[in-house]
């Protein structure tokens, strides 16, 4: 299944945003099975290999969320490989990459764009980082989103 007119404008605009706000991700397979990948920066100056994933009904679904680098990653007494609330992570890919929960299926609109993901991630980067230097979980740096109402 490729795109079809409208998402391939859509997809043109995500590109221009995220070439502007985070230009080290690139796009892969910009017709089908299309992803962005790359590495983001923290403030510590870590660099973290993240992965986006678009389904194909794209932007009417959410994206998935992965950190493939390191991997595995590593954590301090919390399981990163599985879902949890408390680290804010979703079944992992089948790669084994820890899925970084970003936005509640349920809340995603179709005006989310990636660059909000990729911001959320990069979020969820930084509260990795206060994890590995404290061993709290996630949730004790970051929010949960509330449920849809």
């Amino acid at each position: 299944m490729s795109w079809d007119d409208g998402q391939r404008k859509r997809l043109a605009m995500e590109r221009q945003i995220l070439a502007k706000y985070f230009p080290q991700l690139k796009w892969e397979n910009p017709t089908t099975n299309t992803y962005v990948w790359g590495h983001l920066s923290t403030n510590a100056g870590n660099h973290y290999g993240v992965m986006l994933t678009l389904p194909p009904d794209y932007p009417a679904s959410c994206p998935k969320a992965y950190v493939y680098d390191p991997n595995p990653l590593p954590s301090r007494g919390h399981s990163l490989s599985e879902a949890s609330g408390y680290m804010h992570t979703l079944s992992p890919h089948p790669s084994g990459y820890v899925q970084v929960c970003h936005y509640r299926n349920e809340s995603w609109l179709e005006s989310c764009t990636l660059y909000k993901v990729a911001l959320k991630v990069r979020f969820w980067l930084e509260a990795y980082e206060g994890h590995l230097a404290t061993g709290n979980t996630i949730d004790q740096y970051l929010r949960h989103m509330p449920p849809a109402s």
